[in-house]
């Protein structure tokens, strides 16, 4: 039985996966000082990069839609944000 096409970008996701276990390393891990001055900031700004290409395929959809998903999105993150503050542990 044929299954039904995903709408998810695979490469998306692992890269996304990717920097945001960089950030968890460089944030929570000990790591020498040259290797986490040459690191620094590229896991953040891969993200940020990846969060953009993530948006522009949001907003690919009629105005109105495209800008209820990303609101509702946005809306989600800052939940989750105040949700985890809390347990929020030391970062190095």
């Amino acid at each position: 039985m044929p299954s039904l096409p995903s709408s998810r970008i695979v490469g998306l996701d692992l890269t996304r996966a990717l920097a945001i276990i960089g950030m968890i390393v460089l944030h929570l891990a000990f790591v020498p000082w040259i290797p986490h001055t040459i690191l620094a900031g590229i896991p953040a700004a891969l993200f940020a990069v990846i969060a953009g290409f993530s948006m522009m395929f949001i907003s690919r959809g009629t105005a109105l839609n495209s800008f209820l998903k990303l609101l509702c999105r946005g809306l989600l993150l800052i939940l989750l944000g105040i949700a985890l503050l809390p347990f929020a542990g030391d970062i190095q």
